[in-house]
């Protein structure tokens, strides 16, 4: 007998039509890509106004009922507003029942309140509607939207060491290290988005600067540039399995607050080598050449000289007590090339 299609399906319901389970639909919801809803019944609800700064803590929102009204809601299903960390959350059961739940309007831009409810795990829905769209973007022949954790294992696996100004080189585990230039990369070679990328590959972590100023502000927002134009590269070049909103830095916990450093590896293939270029200069020169270095804006620094330029002064004898006091805070912390292991770090006198 054909029966007409249903207007709404359970998680279970979808989990069995797709072959996945009701935790992976959690998480295309925690992502973006599936829209949860909850079926409200006809009943006097709270209505506020839908605000961006809500997005972040959707379950702290007692302060929209300042600016509250109340409305006589039809019934029908409303989509469920939780931050990723509450998805996750209801991914391990941790919430239940749903008594924290807030909806967003089906028919306007506004939050949808009721008060005295109560719902249960199994009262979440997909509407037929999100369950065709769904179908349609990630059909049978189409891959659905991958984990974090496969996100992960993936850019972990990855080694990354700079070729040349323009160049740098990214390895697969199993496969032969291959040269990408700053264009296939998605950069413009004299960028800062590329300048950035080559310093954290070289130094392996980048400090933004504080949260409160314009610097660190800008800094965050060049960070988060460089993220998005790697992740595209990777999803177009390698079909990577990495969902929207992943980042591929992550705060050091070792570092002093706003440093971020790399998940992919980092292989210091970059040799530098100064005896050729400043082996005719004397101490004084090569303290003068790294003095004007640093005296310049930090956005014109030639960090490829000033690396050469450090390994230079050590070569002439330069003293840690010299170094330090040349190298002051007022311009930036020094960098040492280590011998042994063929590598630059800080250096600290």
């Amino acid at each position: 007998m054909h029966l007409p299609e249903k207007e709404r399906y359970t998680l279970e319901n979808i989990a069995k039509e797709r072959g996945c389970t009701v935790n992976d639909l959690l998480h295309y919801a925690e992502i973006g890509k599936l829209e949860i809803c909850i079926y409200v019944e006809e009943r006097e609800v709270y209505v506020a106004p839908y605000l961006k700064k809500y997005q972040s803590n959707l379950t702290k929102v007692e302060g929209f009922k300042l600016d509250h009204k109340i409305e006589h809601f039809p019934g029908g299903p409303c989509p469920v507003l939780l931050s990723p960390k509450e998805w996750r959350m209801l991914q391990r059961r941790d919430l239940s029942p749903l008594s924290f739940v807030v909806f967003k309007h089906p028919q306007k831009e506004a939050l949808l309140y009721p008060e005295k409810y109560d719902y249960a795990f199994s009262d979440l829905i997909v509407t037929n509607e999100e369950r065709l769209c769904f179908e349609k973007e990630y059909g049978s022949d189409k891959p659905v939207p991958k984990s974090k954790h496969e996100a992960d294992e993936f850019v972990k696996s990855l080694t990354i060491y700079p070729e040349n100004d323009d160049t740098i080189n990214i390895q697969i585990p199993g496969k032969k290290a291959e040269p990408f230039t700053s264009h296939s990369l998605g950069f413009h070679k004299l960028g800062k988005e590329w300048r950035l990328l080559r310093k954290i590959i070289q130094k392996g972590l980048y400090y933004t600067g504080s949260t409160k100023t314009k610097d660190g502000d800008a800094n965050r927002k060049c960070l988060r540039s460089v993220n998005k134009k790697m992740i595209d590269f990777f999803k177009k070049e390698f079909d990577a399995p990495i969902p929207p909103n992943y980042k591929l830095f992550e705060k050091s916990i070792k570092d002093k607050k706003g440093t971020w450093r790399p998940k992919f590896r980092i292989r210091p293939k970059f040799r530098i080598q100064s005896a050729g270029k400043f082996s005719g200069l004397t101490k004084e020169q090569i303290v003068k050449e790294i003095e004007v270095e640093l005296t310049k804006d930090k956005e014109n620094q030639d960090e490829d000289r000033l690396q050469e330029l450090y390994l230079a002064a050590e070569e002439k004898g330069i003293s840690k007590d010299e170094i330090k006091e040349l190298f002051s805070e007022e311009y930036k912390e020094p960098y040492k090339y280590s011998h042994e292991e063929g590598m630059h770090t800080t250096y600290n006198p």
